[in-house]
């Protein structure tokens, strides 16, 4: 969520209303995963401001492409793996876009579920709005940003105070995965893991190139793996908000099965 909710800001920076929901699934562009993951974010007003935002995620049945289920890991390129959509106003101002809604049931095999589960996804927004706005009516928004800000800053803090425990150095491994076509050669994952006082450096640069097939894997998936496997060998105290990922940093070299670039495929991107 830390991309796609840094490219929502970006793009929609001063024309976020109440009412307006959000969709998008398009990992070249918007900090998608792979096109089946659908996000659903709903900007959380009060008194005129954004005080949050609720954020869902669902990965659905299908979304078009040349396989049922939209993960063909024999795909050469994005456009053969279903629709693209970019972050875009599902809801303007409360109103529903029909168009959107209609673009969406004619792109998938299975309408009734994806569009069941897209309503599912808002209902999810509607309970989260719901409950923050009893949050605020009780305390205000002035009252509740600082201890937002805390949990964030406390996750942060304890995170720190775990890697210090590491000792300094880089840390290397090399894996591989299958290769494709007719005469396969391996993939390589390389990784470089420093410790620097209380920061991490996850750095996959010796990775393969990107490939023809849907293995190839988005950022913002990279990112998440790498915050995952952190966050395991640490302290479930730890909060599990974005303050956690603030010592973290990750870097894949583009054009690489890590961190491809327009049109690879994703679908299996795990």
């Amino acid at each position: 969520f830390p991309d796609a909710m840094q490219h929502l800001r970006q793009k929609y920076a001063g024309r976020m209303h109440p009412g307006d929901i959000f969709i998008m699934n398009d990992p070249y562009g918007a900090g998608g995963q792979h096109l089946p993951d659908i996000y659903v974010i709903k900007p959380l007003f009060w008194e005129g401001e954004i005080e949050g935002y609720a954020c869902t995620m669902a990965h659905h049945s299908d979304v078009g492409g040349i396989a049922p289920g939209s993960i063909a890991i024999h795909a050469t390129d994005i456009y053969q793996e279903g629709l693209r959509l970019p972050m875009l106003k599902l809801y303007v101002a409360g109103v529903a876009n029909d168009t959107l809604f209609e673009i969406i049931e004619k792109n998938t095999r299975q309408p009734v579920q994806v569009l069941g589960d897209l309503r599912a996804q808002l209902a999810a927004c509607t309970v989260a709005e719901r409950s923050f706005s009893d949050l605020l009516k009780r305390y205000g928004g002035r009252a509740v940003r600082p201890y937002l800000a805390a949990i964030m800053n406390q996750a942060e803090r304890l995170m720190r105070e775990f890697i210090q425990g590491i000792p300094d150095g880089s840390y290397r491994f090399v894996d591989w995965i299958d290769g494709l076509g007719e005469t396969p050669e391996p993939l390589k994952i390389a990784v470089c893991v420093t410790v620097r006082g209380d920061e991490v450096e996850v750095d996959f640069t010796g990775t393969s190139a990107q490939v023809q097939g849907a293995i190839n894997c988005p950022m913002a998936m990279v990112r998440s793996c790498s915050y995952c496997a952190v966050r395991c060998i640490t302290s479930p105290d730890i909060p599990n908000c974005e303050g956690y990922m603030r010592p973290l940093k990750v870097f894949a070299p583009e054009g690489t099965i890590l961190n491809p670039v327009l049109p690879g495929a994703c679908a299996a991107r795990g």
